[in-house]
């Protein structure tokens, strides 16, 4: 094996691991509607003219993430607001049992958590592991997520339990 072919073979799952993270799951990527690529860019006249035309403002993906999940994962709050504004639901679970918050605060995007959080999402909400977006802010080490969660409420499984 060559050492370009190793590198590659090293690099690429270091690669997709961080994208998972980041909201960027390739396979949900592809499968998306033209609703969540406009929330994924932050074009909300194309979000409008899609709702306008009857796109369903909490449709899925393949890894059942809404649009409203893609603005929380590229910190865009202005697109965050007003996709609740048009009816978005907060607490949309996608497969891993997280809402749009869990996808804010693992990202770190403290902005956008908070706009969510004052639209109504549920800082103590569970995901399938029983972790809280608190918890997760914390666990990947993003300290404004973790004040802007935490300030809300701390959930029972905070990461002060586990310290």
């Amino acid at each position: 094996m060559s050492p370009d072919n190793y590198s590659l073979l090293i690099a690429l799952p270091l690669y997709l691991h961080s994208a998972f993270f980041l909201g960027l799951v390739f396979p949900a990527w592809l499968a998306a509607g033209q609703i969540h690529d406009a929330a994924f860019f932050g074009k909300l006249d194309t979000i409008q003219t899609l709702i306008d035309n009857g796109a369903d403002i909490d449709e899925r993906d393949s890894f059942d993430r809404t649009e409203l999940h893609r603005a929380a994962g590229k910190d865009s709050p202005k697109v965050a607001e007003f996709l609740i504004s048009k009816g978005s639901n907060l607490d949309a679970k996608d497969k891993l049992g997280w809402t749009p918050i869990f996808v804010s605060a693992n990202a770190g995007y403290a902005i956008t958590a908070a706009a969510l959080l004052r639209h109504g999402a549920d800082p103590d909400a569970r995901d399938d592991a029983g972790k809280t977006p608190l918890f997760q802010a914390a666990f990947v080490g993003y300290y404004d997520g973790v004040k802007t969660t935490g300030r809300v409420r701390c959930g029972r499984s905070s990461p002060i339990e586990f310290a």
